[in-house]
């Protein structure tokens, strides 16, 4: 088994480790016959962040972030940093309403996270408070075949996230797939 890839800034596996690990956590979720939710969560105003306190403070910012994902997760679940202010986690979950309750903690975790920061253009520490939005997209994968796949889980995932995003700042919603199937796309 090959180490796994990680990001610099925030010790997490990178886009690349997902992809290693990613479809593993599927066949093991499918054989025990267990669910999953995949989530992205991408910081609210991250560039406003950084552009207001310097890109010192958008680093802080991410890593705290990281920091107080790792706490939500459990053992079994996957968390990466997929690119710039976003992150990815693959949860495994007994059903829909185990996935919209993964989804809201993850984001009240994050909302609920003291962040301090040097600020670039004073020598100072400031506040920072940070929110995000979330793409969830649950399914239940079979054993003989995992019919819905990573990528389509992401992509459908990234969909919801743009319904969050679009709906206001600190949003989440989830779409259900397949045998967890709501229809639609559900703001919680």
């Amino acid at each position: 088994m090959n180490a796994p890839r990680l990001d610099h800034l925030t010790r997490l596996p990178d886009r690349w480790g997902w992809e290693d690990a990613a479809p593993r956590l599927l066949r093991e979720t499918a054989a025990r016959g267990g669910a999953l939710v995949l989530l992205m969560l991408d910081i609210d105003e991250f560039k406003t962040i950084n552009d207001t306190h310097g890109h010192l403070a958008g680093d802080v910012v991410l890593r705290m972030v990281a920091d107080c994902l790792r706490t939500v997760m459990r053992p079994g679940d996957l968390l990466v940093r997929y690119g710039g202010d976003e992150f990815v986690a693959l949860c495994v979950v007994a059903d829909a309403h185990e996935a919209i309750h993964v989804t809201r903690r993850v984001a009240r975790t994050v909302r609920d996270t003291a962040i301090l920061a040097p600020d670039a253009r004073e020598d100072i520490t400031v506040g920072i408070s940070v929110t995000a939005a979330i793409g969830a997209a649950a399914f239940r994968p079979t054993p003989d075949r995992c019919v819905i796949s990573i990528g389509t889980a992401l992509r459908h995932a990234d969909a919801a996230l743009l319904e969050a995003k679009g709906a206001n700042e600190d949003r989440e919603c989830v779409v259900f797939l397949g045998p967890l199937t709501g229809g639609g796309f559900e703001i919680v």
